[in-house]
């Protein structure tokens, strides 16, 4: 059965140790994400899940002769940065398995550092195409990839809205990149003209007052110039949400009002604060459902909300997930109460099968890759409410 009693102890400090466990081997689990800079909304969001989930289950771990720990990483979205704190965990031997990153530039560039570190991640959101393609048997991911993205944004853009071209706009990261160099082959393949894949500089700020007012002063005029000029039926853009409010804003101001469809870095609640009225009725390509369309995911959801005051996003509820498979993968390598081997944890979680019923987003079982054999990209539009809701479901089911 899914244990859902957390967030009842969420905001106990991570390095309380209980006074019973003092002297038991320790056992950590490692999480990384953005926890400060403009994306720690949902940093912050993933840490109080996980957090509660590793809560949950340090009274089992403490009877079966362990102190389970949790130390978390922030890698503020920034590559580099991601680096050295991969550098820092592979240095702490405790750490036996980490949880994230979140976004694919982080998460392909700590892979080969944790990799020779001989450390599993598994990233609950990572979506380059390439983070599993190069067969590091450390590398494991709860979402679909982006290239099954692609093939459903461009089934979406072609069958649906029925565009005959399409500009593509991408924030000049390499996941925002990698995805419109995807889709823009799938829509020549389709016979779809292709107007452009325009990179941006991405909105890189620290604090809330000064992402709003970077979000206010960035220049988007080359792009809506082109728009104007190529007169697309659709505009597509991948990359991160803080750009994408900032082009929807200098979009509405410059009196464009072509259909706009985003990717799934646009599925989070900051995205829909910051872009505000500006978002509604655009459409959304995501590996990424909202709460509402998982099943077992309403009493967490609720949960969550009391404890925080505020929604759970389809982020939390994979983060969630991805700490039960962390753990599992730690049960199995605990024999003989010997401390496990970061190689036998390794080699444990890539053979995780968990049911639906021990789930919050469904089935888990990881291909030779490290990809999620079932998984689904979901295409959302958001509402008048400012909430998003499924328009479509297309099923990914790899082997």
């Amino acid at each position: 059965m899914l244990k859902q009693s957390i967030f009842l102890g969420l905001l106990v400090s991570s390095t309380l140790i209980p006074a019973r466990a003092q002297n038991l081997p320790i056992i950590t689990v490692g999480y990384m994400a953005p926890l400060s800079g403009s994306l720690s909304g949902i940093g912050e969001e993933v840490r109080n899940v996980a957090l509660g989930a590793l809560n949950d289950a340090r009274a089992e771990f403490r009877g079966l002769g362990f102190d389970l720990r949790f130390k978390s990483f922030d890698d503020a979205d920034q590559a580099d940065t991601a680096k050295a704190q991969a550098q820092l965990a592979v240095a702490d031997p405790n750490i036996l398995v980490l949880i994230g990153p979140l976004y694919s530039d982080s998460a392909l560039t700590v892979s080969d550092f944790l990799f020779a570190g001989k450390l599993a991640m598994l990233s609950p959101t990572a979506t380059a195409t390439t983070l599993t393609d190069r067969s590091l048997s450390n590398v494991s991911r709860l979402v679909a990839r982006d290239d099954a993205q692609a093939a459903a944004a461009v089934k979406f853009l072609t069958q649906t809205l029925g565009a005959k071209s399409v500009t593509l706009i991408n924030d000049s990261t390499s996941s925002g990149r990698g995805l419109t160099v995807q889709i823009a082959s799938g829509l020549r393949d389709a016979g779809i003209k292709v107007l452009g894949n325009i990179g941006t500089a991405p909105i890189l700020s620290t604090t809330s007052t000064e992402r709003l007012q970077v979000l206010g002063k960035t220049d988007f005029s080359s792009v809506l110039s082109t728009i104007k000029d190529l007169k697309p039926n659709v505009v597509y853009y991948g990359g991160q949400y803080d750009t994408a409010a900032a082009l929807l804003s200098s979009m509405k101001k410059a009196g464009i009002s072509v259909p706009f469809v985003g990717s799934d870095n646009l599925n989070t609640s900051s995205f829909y604060g910051l872009a505000g009225e500006n978002a509604r009725g655009i459409y959304i390509s995501s590996t990424i459902a909202p709460p509402a369309a998982y099943p077992r995911a309403k009493d967490f959801a609720a949960k969550y909300q009391k404890s925080f005051g505020k929604e759970v996003s389809g982020v939390g509820l994979l983060a969630y997930d991805a700490t039960q498979v962390a753990l599992r993968a730690l049960r199995t390598t605990l024999k003989g109460g010997q401390k496990p081997s970061r190689s036998s944890v390794q080699a444990a979680l890539r053979k995780i099968t968990l049911k639906s019923s021990e789930t919050l987003t469904g089935d888990i079982a990881f291909n030779r890759d490290g990809d999620r054999m079932k998984s689904n990209v979901y295409i959302l539009q958001v509402g008048s409410d400012l909430l998003p809701r499924v328009n479509s479901v297309i099923p990914v089911n790899l082997k």
